[in-house]
């Protein structure tokens, strides 16, 4: 996937930063896979991560693809565990752990996956498809998007709040509910629960262990999710059609950058190719008007 350049949004790098130190960073494991080779891994960038092998590090703003493979990963220190189907394509737009996080937050363009989400203090979770975001706090469930953009919800244990952008409706499932948001409608599924139930099985985790997630009372801590509705339908609808999921990574450096100079071995040299990437843009349009004024003073010459 190829990013977008925008020169003139580079100029952030001049200004003071947001930093967002913590205790402990947050990260994603890849811990299992069925075979490495249809797993691709990409930085914040879309750079794809070379030599992904079991322990290889997801940071926020990373993405996970999978090919004819499954993959399962453990949020760290978090606990939480995701199993990804095949097909899939996964990103980590934030994980909690930093001064500047609110959510576990993914956006899950294409595929399926299980999630049995961790309940720490304060810990919340949302998945973005592009029908609908959900909003979560410590539960089991499994969901997956079509090439249509369609979802299917299930619940397998915990509660999910479903909540569409594009019509501002939203619906709230329980334990074994299951529901399919459309652009346009939320629906729940009654007659269809046999297949649903079907896939859900076969997302069922190869080695991590569910069963050792941090888990709570659900009916005393569940409260709905407001921070989500304030998504602007435009903007949400735009990030899934664009299909350039990377294009807000300028965004990662200014808030993550000290993150990434902990967490990455290779960010300086990215963040210096991002320098002279600027600078090259800068002289390129320093050279197109010195080269536009000779041509009117030559033409002025001529006259």
């Amino acid at each position: 996937m190829k990013n977008k350049k925008h020169f003139p949004l580079l100029l952030f790098f001049f200004v003071p930063l947001f930093f967002c130190p913590a205790e402990e960073p947050p990260k994603a494991i890849l811990e299992y896979a069925d075979d490495l080779w249809e797993i691709t891994a990409y930085d914040f960038q879309g750079n794809e991560i070379q030599d992904v092998a079991f322990g290889t590090e997801l940071l926020i703003g990373f993405a996970l693809q999978t090919g004819h493979s499954t993959a399962e990963l453990r949020l760290k220190p978090n606990g939480s565990i995701l199993k990804i189907g095949t097909q899939t394509f996964i990103k980590l737009l934030e994980l909690q752990g930093l001064a500047c996080t609110k959510s576990n937050r993914f956006a899950l363009i294409s595929g399926q996956v299980r999630f049995v989400a961790a309940q720490m203090a304060g810990e919340n979770y949302a998945v973005e498809t592009p029908s609908a975001v959900l909003g979560v706090r410590g539960t089991d469930f499994y969901v997956e998007t079509s090439e249509k953009g369609e979802a299917v919800v299930y619940v397998e244990e915990g509660v999910v709040e479903v909540y569409n952008p594009q019509t501002k409706s939203s619906a709230k499932l329980q334990q074994g509910e299951a529901l399919e948001a459309r652009q346009q409608a939320l629906s729940i599924l009654k007659d269809e629960m046999e297949e649903v139930r079907r896939r859900v099985d076969e997302s069922a985790f190869d080695k991590l262990d569910p069963s050792v997630v941090p888990r709570f009372d659900f009916g005393e801590y569940y409260s709905e999710f407001e921070y989500f509705k304030d998504i602007e339908a435009e903007s949400y609808r735009e990030f899934f059609t664009e299909k350039d999921y990377f294009a807000d990574y300028q965004e990662y450096i200014r808030l993550y950058r000290e993150y990434y100079e902990t967490e990455m071995e290779n960010f300086s040299t990215l963040y210096r190719k991002e320098l002279e990437e600027l600078n090259r843009g800068i002289q390129e349009v320093k050279d197109a008007y010195k080269s536009e004024q000779e041509r009117f003073q030559e033409y002025l010459q001529n006259q």
